[in-house]
Parts: C-alpha cells; sequence; structure tokens
C-alpha cells in the first residue's frame, strides 16, 4: 500500500471499498469495429452479464490499434458486411500485422477470405441468437496456458 497520502492510487492498488472500480486482469476484452449503432447495441446487449469488457472503435484502424495495445486476453470483433471497400483492403493488411487473438466476423464471409484472414468465428446474419453470448462465454471459460519446458534427457543420478 502507498504511504504517502498525495500518491495516486490505481484500482489494482486500492483496498477494498475504496470507492474505485476493480479492474479483472483475466477479462476478455472485446474490441468491436461496427458503424451502425444497432449491431453495436446487439453486441453489448449479448454478453451484458458476462465477464467481459466490450470496447467499440470508431475506425478499423483504431480497432486494430486497440488490440495491439491490449496485454490481456483479447477478441477482435468486425462487421464485415458494414465494411467500404477501401476498409476491406485495409482489413487484410491490417490482420496480417496481428499475429495473435481470436477474430469473429459478423456477416457473411467467402471461405477462402476467412482463412486469408486467419476469422476463428463467422456469425451470419441475421444477428439476434445468442451465438456471439455462447462464443464469449466460451472464451471466458478458456484459460491461457503455459507449457512447461520438459527436459529432453532424465538428470543424471548422483553415484
Amino acid at each position: 500500500m502507498l504511504d504517502r497520502p498525495d500518491a495516486s492510487v490505481t484500482a489494482i492498488e486500492a483496498p477494498a471499498g475504496a470507492g474505485v472500480e476493480r479492474i479483472d486482469l483475466f477479462a476478455l476484452r472485446l474490441v468491436t469495429y461496427a458503424s451502425r449503432e444497432q449491431v453495436r447495441r446487439w453486441i453489448a446487449e449479448d454478453v451484458n452479464s458476462l465477464p467481459c469488457m466490450p470496447y467499440f472503435a470508431t475506425s478499423l484502424h483504431e480497432a486494430f490499434d486497440a488490440v495491439r495495445e491490449e496485454t490481456g486476453r483479447r477478441v477482435l470483433i468486425i462487421d464485415y458486411d458494414d465494411l467500404s471497400k477501401e476498409e476491406l483492403i485495409d482489413l487484410r493488411a491490417l490482420r496480417k500485422q496481428l499475429l495473435s487473438g481470436t477474430f469473429i466476423v459478423l456477416g457473411h464471409v467467402r471461405e477462402h477470405v476467412r482463412a486469408a484472414l486467419r476469422v476463428t468465428h463467422v456469425l451470419p446474419r441475421p444477428l439476434g441468437s445468442e451465438a456471439l453470448r455462447v462464443i464469449v462465454d466460451e472464451l471466458d471459460r478458456q484459460r491461457d496456458t503455459v507449457e512447461l519446458s520438459v527436459p529432453r534427457h532424465p538428470p543424471r543420478p548422483d553415484r
């Protein structure tokens, strides 16, 4: 705990009940680019009670920048059907720069485009089922694991 009364307290350092919002470091970050308000509202409502943090970007570039800056578990959601021709070209270039993360696309995506963009999930229209909720809930249940290195040769016993 900080000793100086003038020092600022972050959400992680704040004692319980200090009036500061707590941050779950393991929560999924849902970075979304959808230009239509109706789609953004649907996403927010669909994941409302799940332990995730939705972030709605105002541009495709902002969405990819937010995912790159994110150090936690990240999910990128793009409304593919609503992208302009210029944004479709940008999407390919931006995706090549992003090596990891879950990529969910809303709308119709041809299989060869899906493979090229490394799309992990496609939610076709009409939107409205709880398909996004199911995917996000499943992703939340999965925890990143670290592979433990195993020695190639067992240690020799001392003689």
